[in-house]
């Protein structure tokens, strides 16, 4: 937002220029409010190169200089051109920076000169953050090529912007998936120490926009010019509604054909719930006074014993910006994702349908079994590998639950090379593998069950 706020000044200027500079009655180089709403505009026509000449050094720049000639090529275009100003009056009144939606090319043209503007003098950076909202102060205190860049983006977006076409359409998983990829460009160092100013955040970003494929490249730009014209994000939307992203996408019919296939039919797997709600709370001895509690929904489609999963923090917990998403199938893992505000992790889809043999077999106490994890996964896990302890009743992880609960001992290894450790329980009756604990470099944290609410099938 600190970006889309400095340079919001340029629509600003453009309503001036629409109120003053077409108006010969006009002495002052930015009229009062009232006075732009009552006072009567000449013909554009009628504007003589004199009076532009005029308006630019009431403005405080000497139409000679180079700035100056650039302001003044501009505001001759603008009583010109019937065309483009008829194009800027709409655009000025637009809510958002850009009026439509600019191509890709042109939304990388756009990076690209506000990068140059962000790598100009530190003057031009602290020019922007202080005079975002005056454009004539920007025009005098900018750098003339910063401020050539400025004026470059601005008609880019007069002239270039269209409504939304439908030759450009992404899901909400394909846009946090580029999202997600975008992130992962930026240097580790800079996410540690953060920027220092707007400016370093925005060379970082259009860096980090240039290091993606093709594909990624225009589906993250997409994203990003479509919350710099103040609509929604695709993480914005998620989290706002995080059962439709759940319904739409978690859904065992969107895995590969290999995985489907080896799936039980539907009907064929009874299981007692059509949703199963767990409140609950992590607990870490280190901070036995600041639980983490959420809600575990788990949903149940199609009685085929594949279950939808969406774990979101409870009212009362400190952070509630985010939503952690599955698919299982018994001990499998079918797809898994994160979306937070400040965490994202692309879809992660199985790709060996092995897993799902091994989750169709009984679970036997003693034995080991190896389970290959969807990918891409949160720390580069590729599988992990369980051991089947001992079988207990259900009910002694929550009173109300029925029949069986299997121990698993399981641990995995992330690309960093530490192993995480985690204790679950399969729950027979439910197809649910609910985890107990995690042992990981925050040490042992458990989950503790509060609530178990079963909506009957």
């Amino acid at each position: 937002m600190k970006l889309k706020t400095s340079f919001y000044g340029v629509m600003l200027f453009f309503t001036a220029v629409s109120a003053n500079a077409l108006d010969m009655r006009s002495a002052q180089p930015v009229a009062p409010a009232a006075q732009a709403q009552t006072a009567a505009p000449v013909d554009p026509a009628a504007l003589t190169n004199e009076r532009i000449r005029q308006i630019v050094g009431q403005a405080g720049l000497d139409p000679d200089s180079d700035k100056g000639r650039l302001l003044v090529k501009l505001v001759t275009r603008v009583a010109a051109d019937a065309e483009f100003r008829n194009r800027l009056s709409t655009w000025s009144q637009t809510r958002g920076m850009f009026g439509g939606q600019l191509s890709p090319d042109d939304r990388m043209r756009v990076l690209h000169l506000l990068k140059g503007l962000a790598q100009g003098p530190k003057s031009d950076c602290d020019a922007l953050a202080t005079n975002g909202r005056d454009f004539f102060l920007m025009a005098k205190t900018l750098s003339t090529q910063s401020f050539q860049n400025l004026l470059e983006i601005m008609e880019i977006s007069v002239d270039h912007s269209t409504p939304d076409s439908n030759d450009e359409r992404y899901t909400t998983a394909e846009l946090l998936d580029a999202d997600a990829e975008l992130e992962s460009k930026v240097p580790s160092q800079f996410i540690a120490k953060g920027p220092s100013n707007a400016c370093e955040l925005i060379r970082v970003a259009v860096d980090a926009v240039d290091g993606l494929p093709p594909a990624s490249r225009q589906a993250a730009t997409y994203e990003l010019f479509q919350i710099m014209d103040h609509k929604p994000s695709a993480r914005a939307k998620v989290l706002t509604d995080p059962y439709a992203y759940l319904d739409d996408m978690f859904d065992e019919r969107r895995m590969p054909d290999s995985i489907r296939r080896k799936l039980p039919e539907n009907g064929s797997r009874p299981l007692p719930f059509s949703r199963l709600v767990v409140d609950a709370e992590w607990k870490n001895p280190s901070t036995p006074n600041q639980p983490t509690p959420f809600k575990d929904t788990f949903v149940n489609r199609r009685n085929n014993g594949v279950v939808a999963e969406l774990v979101t923090p409870a009212a009362d917990s400190a952070r509630l910006d985010w939503s952690d998403f599955y698919l299982s199938y018994g001990v499998a893992s079918l797809l898994t994702q994160t979306v937070g505000t400040h965490e994202l992790t692309p879809l992660g889809t199985l790709k060996d349908d092995v897993a799902v043999d091994t989750a169709s077999r009984p679970l036997v106490e003693g034995h080991s079994i190896e389970l290959a994890l969807p990918l891409p996964s949160e720390k580069g896990e590729t599988s992990r590998t369980c051991e089947i302890g001992k079988t207990v009743p259900a009910s002694t992880l929550f009173r109300s639950l029925d029949g069986d609960a299997v121990g698993l001992h399981c641990q995995s290894v992330t690309k960093r090379g530490e192993t995480v450790r985690f204790d679950a329980s399969l729950l027979v009756n439910y197809g649910i593998a609910w985890t107990t604990s995690i042992d990981d470099k925050d040490g042992r944290t458990d989950a503790i069950i509060r609530n178990v609410t079963v909506q009957q099938p």
